[in-house]
C-alpha cells in the first residue's frame, strides 16, 4: 500500500473513526455481548472489544462508500468526499475486511457467529448494490442501516448461546434502540419526520423499561448495590425525557445525546455474570 494511502486510512480513522467515540463504542458493544453468559474471561472479553471495534470500521468504511455522492452534496467536507476516485478506498475496504475475517472465523471456529456475519456481509451487499434504498426515506434506511450494531454483538456473544439467549436478545434490542434514539436525537432530518416525535417517545418508553430489567435477576455479585443502579437509571430515564422535550420543540441537544450509549452500557454491564470479567 503507498504512502498516500496508508495517510488516507489514518486521516479516515481521525476524523470518522474518533477513539474518544469509538473505543466506547467498541466497549459497549462487547459487554452487551456478555449478557447471560455463562463463563466470562477478562481475556475474551477484550478480544470481543476489539473485534467490535473492527467490524464498526468495516461496515463504516462500507457504508461511506455507498453513500459518497450524497455526501458530496450535504456533507462534502468528508474525506473520501475529495478523492476523484474511490478504487484505492474499496480496495481499503478489503484489506480491513480481511483483517476482521480471521478474527472472526478465530472468534466463533466457524461456528454460528460466524455464519450471521457472513449473512450480514450478504445483506449488506445486496442492500448497497440494489436501487431500492434510494427509494427509501431518511428515516427508514437509517433504521434499518442499524441493525448491524445488535447482529456484532450476537456475532461476537460467546458460545454456546441458548444459555444466554434470553438476556442476549434483551441487550441487542437496547443496543438497537440506543442507535435509534441518537440518531432520531443527532440527525435534523430525522427528526422532521411526519411522525418523529410519536416513534421517539415509543422508543424512550422502551428502552426505559429494558434498562431497568437487569434488577429482576437474582443477586450475586454485581458491579453496584441494587439501589445505586436503579437511582442512575432513573436518573436516565429523565435526562432523556428532557432530551425529547428539547427535540420536539425543535432544538438539538447538543452532546448530551451520547448520553443514551452510557445508561445502556450501565444496564448491559449490571448483569449478575458480569463481575466475573
Amino acid at each position: 500500500m503507498s504512502q498516500y494511502w496508508i495517510d488516507i486510512l489514518l486521516e479516515y480513522r481521525r476524523t470518522r473513526l474518533p477513539h474518544v467515540i469509538y473505543v466506547p463504542l467498541a466497549i459497549f458493544l462487547a459487554t452487551a455481548a456478555y449478557s447471560g453468559a455463562d463463563n466470562a474471561d477478562a481475556g475474551e472479553w477484550f478480544f470481543a472489544a476489539v473485534l467490535c471495534y473492527g467490524l464498526v470500521a468495516q461496515f463504516r468504511l462500507w457504508d461511506d462508500l455507498a453513500d459518497i455522492e450524497e455526501d458530496r452534496l450535504r456533507d462534502p467536507g468528508r474525506l473520501l468526499c475529495h478523492l476523484q476516485s474511490t478504487s484505492g478506498a474499496n480496495r481499503l475496504l478489503v484489506i480491513v475486511s480481511m483483517v476482521v475475517l480471521p478474527l472472526v472465523l478465530y472468534r466463533n471456529a466457524f461456528g454460528a457467529g460466524s455464519w450471521v456475519y457472513f449473512a450480514l456481509l450478504a445483506i449488506t451487499a445486496a442492500w448497497y448494490g440494489g436501487g431500492s434504498r434510494e427509494e427509501l426515506s431518511i428515516a427508514t434506511r437509517s433504521r434499518i442501516q442499524l441493525c448491524k450494531y445488535p447482529l456484532f454483538v450476537l456475532i461476537v456473544a460467546p458460545a454456546p448461546w441458548p444459555s444466554g439467549m434470553p438476556w442476549l436478545a434483551v441487550s441487542m434490542l437496547m443496543v438497537y434502540l440506543s442507535f435509534v434514539i441518537f440518531e432520531f436525537l443527532d440527525d435534523d432530518r430525522i427528526a422532521a419526520g411526519k411522525y418523529a416525535d410519536a416513534e421517539l417517545g415509543a422508543y424512550i418508553f422502551c428502552i426505559s423499561v429494558l434498562w431497568f430489567v437487569p434488577l429482576v435477576t437474582p443477586g450475586g455479585d454485581r458491579i453496584l448495590p441494587g439501589y445505586v443502579f436503579a437511582a442512575l437509571m432513573l436518573a436516565a430515564v429523565v435526562l432523556l425525557t428532557v432530551l425529547y422535550r428539547q427535540r420536539s420543540g425543535g432544538g438539538r441537544p447538543a452532546a448530551l445525546h451520547y448520553s443514551i450509549f452510557v445508561a445502556s452500557f450501565l444496564s448491559v454491564a449490571y448483569s449478575a455474570l458480569m463481575g466475573a470479567l
